[in-house]
């Protein structure tokens, strides 16, 4: 019985030991949730004095140093050490006391990482400087350099502002007793070198080497100095077919060209100083889809450059365009109406729902300049274009018909000219001869607007399906285009009146359809209504007020017919289409 007792024991007790090693979460067990332990040992670089210099330069892959203590008044050194991993065990810090000159002192910490992995360092100081170097310490010069390049390591090229023409460099050698002569041999007591009549079109180049303190050792050094040069254009020109989104700016590096589709090739011309290059072609051809132009402008000695991306694009000014579209709806314009001539039949183009689109801006200068670059137009100019003749603004829209993909609506009666002339006549043609226009009223071309369309554009109420029904008698005395029924809003808000000349347009307030001027600023070309055949004579009309207007009550109908050659500085043009 005592026998099975004992071997009962023995059993569990091994039972117990075998549990043990295979329990989860003991050292030798399987425990998937086990943290793994860093084996990072290697240290922070030790924050010491400037008057200590380091061979080689820190990095945690090396372990073996050698520290000079350069003012030789200081004969000990003491700095902390950090570990990279904050749980790595590593001594607090170093400490190195009775320095001789020239006499190095050696020491060693070892880092141990959390897993045990160790790392051994060695620290050697020695106080003076070393007799058998012949290395740079610094270097300097006068004037302020921009940057300073080291090409190489015993080559150095200082760069300086434009107007910067001359300059010392000045230089110490690692150990102060070391001897600097110049390039052909002469003792260099101020260690520096004087440069002058730098120039930006080549390197002033000199030369020194540093002879070591025991005259075993010599190096040699280059010195270059150059003016800096701005790398930007000074100014671009294109040809009067292509226009810039934006002013030209050196300092802008990506623009937009605007290139009328009626021109396939402009040339690019630049100015830039004698010692820049520019890399790019005098001409390119533009595509319909968008391309670019890539000018390059660089240093022809510093060997550096810049580029200039022009995309070129067949573009139209979108205030050509930016108009917006209502229905007339026939039924309410001819119900009520207290004046004959807008009384709509059945017969009529305008019966039932009518739409129509019509600018939101009157046509300026930059854009009769842009379509017309011989005109007196200025680019750019956002004044009302002025001093047209009807048939300039019938000219101005054929051209941005064609400009734009569309069909002419115009066309005229000698049969001498056909479409094509939209493209190739010039401005002083347009200025003289006399010829009857005649209007296509199948062509979704671009047009001035009708009266019907003018007047109901420049009322603008619009009911909640954007159907105008303007023209009913209760707003028979309606004073400006943008009144809203009430007294509650002034004509200086919206109207360009009693003023010495035009202001830009888009300057007041929209009306209520969010079309600018439509009382105000310039009078308007307008034609006559659109008859139900599809060729026929135009009768010239102009309507609105104008900027030179005393009355408060500039009235948006104030309507007038013109013959074909009238221009003044008051008379401008808005644009519609279908």
């Amino acid at each position: 019985m005592r026998k099975y007792k004992y071997f009962m024991i023995m059993l569990l007790s091994m039972f117990l030991v075998v549990s043990c090693e295979d329990k989860p979460g003991t050292p030798g067990g399987d425990d998937p949730t086990a943290v793994e332990k860093s084996s990072e040992a290697s240290i922070i670089k030790p924050e010491v004095s400037s008057d200590v210099l380091w061979f080689p330069e820190f990095s945690p892959d090396v372990t073996d140093y050698s520290l000079r203590i350069v003012d030789t008044s200081i004969d000990n050194l003491s700095f902390k050490v950090k570990a990279k991993n904050s749980k790595a065990s590593l001594p607090g810090s170093l400490d190195f006391s009775s320095i001789e000159y020239e006499v190095p002192v050696v020491k060693t910490l070892t880092c141990i990482a959390e897993d045990g992995t160790k790392k051994t360092y060695s620290f050697k100081v020695v106080r003076g400087y070393p007799k058998g170097s012949a290395e740079l310490l610094s270097l300097s010069a006068t004037n302020s350099p921009e940057i300073i390049i080291s090409d190489e390591k015993d080559k150095y090229t200082l760069i300086f502002p434009v107007g910067v023409d001359s300059t010392t460099v000045s230089f110490e050698p690692l150990n102060p007793n070391s001897t600097v002569k110049d390039a052909g041999g002469q003792l260099l007591d101020s260690k520096s070198i004087d440069f002058n009549s730098i120039a930006s079109d080549s390197f002033t180049v000199d030369n020194f080497y540093i002879l070591s303190e025991d005259g075993l050792n010599e190096k040699y050094y280059t010195v270059e100095v150059v003016q800096d040069v701005e790398l930007k254009l000074d100014n671009l020109v294109l040809a009067p077919q292509a226009t810039l989104t934006t002013e030209f700016d050196p300092e802008i590096k990506e623009y937009q060209i605007n290139v009328l589709p009626s021109y396939k090739d402009f040339t690019v011309s630049w100015e830039a100083a004698a010692d820049v290059r520019v890399d790019g072609p005098s001409s390119f051809e533009c595509k319909r889809e968008d391309d670019s132009l890539i000018i390059t402008v660089g240093h022809k000695v510093l060997n550096r450059d810049v580029e200039y991306i022009f995309n070129c694009s067949y573009m139209i000014n979108p205030e050509f365009i930016n108009a917006k579209t209502f229905t007339i709806y026939g039924d309410d314009i001819a119900a009520g109406t207290y004046d004959e001539k807008y009384k709509i039949s059945s017969s009529s183009p305008y019966g039932g729902d009518y739409y129509y689109s019509i600018s939101k801006y009157e046509i300026t200068e930059g854009d009769v300049a842009f379509l017309f670059p011989d005109s007196p137009m200025s680019l750019g100019s956002s004044k009302p274009a002025t001093n047209m003749t009807y048939k300039q603004a019938v000219a101005f829209c054929n051209r941005l018909s064609l400009v734009m993909g569309r069909s002419c609506f115009y066309s005229v009666k000698d049969k001498n000219y056909s479409d094509l002339m939209w493209k190739t006549f010039t401005w002083d043609f347009l200025s003289s001869g006399h010829w009857s226009i005649k209007c296509n009223t199948r062509s979704k071309g671009y047009r001035l607007p009708t009266k019907i369309e003018w007047t109901a554009a420049a009322i603008a109420f619009v009911d909640e399906h954007d159907k105008i029904t303007c023209l009913d008698a209760r707003y028979k005395w309606y004073d400006f285009s943008g009144y809203d029924g009430t007294n509650s809003s002034s004509i200086g808000d919206f109207a360009v009146y009693n003023s010495g000349a035009t202001s830009s347009v888009g300057s007041k307030l929209p009306n209520s359809l969010g079309l600018y001027d439509m009382s105000g600023n310039v009078s308007e070309f307008i034609s006559n209504e659109i008859p139900s055949r599809s060729d026929t004579t135009l009768y010239f009309f102009s309507i609105g007020g104008d900027y030179s207007q005393e009355d408060m009550k500039i009235f948006w109908q104030t309507g007038s017919g013109v013959y074909w050659s009238f221009k003044d500085d008051k008379t401008g043009f808005r644009i519609a289409f279908k």
